[in-house]
């Protein structure tokens, strides 16, 4: 039986061993710093301990915790289900999770999520909220689109197709008759709200609301000053777009779009 840590040195110690194991190991690494960091806080040691006995600094340790603190992250039971790279497990962790849960459950999320993929999917969510409720809408986009083509009149192929997801083969389980019955409820829903005028404004109101939310999120997000990181890129981008058009020997300048190129001033070589 392991030993309880309570001094600076044991708990540097075990929480060493757990970052330099797998998976359970990250998390059980989150899981002491989260009890160091009651234990050892209040006396300072805790920031001393990270700064000068572990192999990893504050951003790393904050991100351990943020780990451990997520319900379904640190459950085992999702263990065999979860990328193995800690960054990707941070960025999930700015998930809810009753949303992580079930984007477990379909596989979204998955043992080889990557880490873009993961910011990707807490992006998109901080942006425009429940992840299924985005998915059904592009989900109906694209079915009304391929409804158009003629390949959807092929019905032989579109049985067969069906058949094959109702009787487990395929990627899905599908019951038409459950999917028919849930569209209509939503269509005698809109019907229903139709019908009078008091009905049409919730609806149109509940379609500015969203609408509204959507682009102060969007205004925010434009609004936000650049890191330093995402200014060299876009420099960088700027500077080989130059190249491109003018070659090496010029260089641009700051500003806006002029006379000389796309998005930039026109600096003459020396002695012109």
């Amino acid at each position: 039986m392991v030993k309880a840590p309570k001094t600076r040195q044991e708990f540097a110690e075990v929480i060493t061993t757990a970052w330099n194991r797998a998976l359970r190991n990250v998390i059980r690494a989150g899981k002491w710093l989260l009890k160091a960091e009651v234990k050892l806080k209040p006396s300072g040691d805790f920031h001393r301990m990270i700064e000068d006995d572990l192999p990893f600094g504050e951003r790393v340790a904050q991100r351990l915790m943020a780990i451990a603190r997520h319900e379904v992250l640190r459950d085992p039971t999702h263990e065999s289900g979860l990328p193995r790279s800690y960054i990707t497990l941070y960025e999930l962790s700015k998930l809810p999770p009753p949303e992580v849960k079930e984007l477990l459950e379909y596989k979204i999320i998955n043992i080889d999520t990557s880490r873009q993929q993961a910011e990707q999917l807490a992006k998109r969510f901080q942006e425009e909220g429940d992840y299924w409720f985005r998915e059904v809408q592009n989900a109906f986009t694209l079915l009304v689109r391929f409804r158009e083509r003629k390949v959807a009149k092929k019905l032989p192929e579109m049985a067969a197709m069906v058949y094959r997801m109702t009787t487990h083969r395929g990627p899905l389980r599908m019951n038409l008759d459950t999917l028919a019955e849930w569209i209509k409820e939503i269509d005698t829903f809109i019907e229903d709200k139709r019908r009078s005028e008091q009905g049409r404004d919730e609806l149109n109101a509940l379609v500015r609301t969203e609408e509204h939310r959507r682009q102060q999120l969007l205004a925010a997000k434009r609004s936000k000053p650049l890191s330093a990181k995402e200014q060299r890129r876009r420099l960088q981008a700027r500077n080989r777009m130059y190249e491109r058009h003018y070659g090496k020997e010029e260089k641009p300048t700051s500003g806006r779009r002029r006379n000389g190129g796309p998005g930039f001033h026109y600096a003459p070589p020396a002695g012109d």
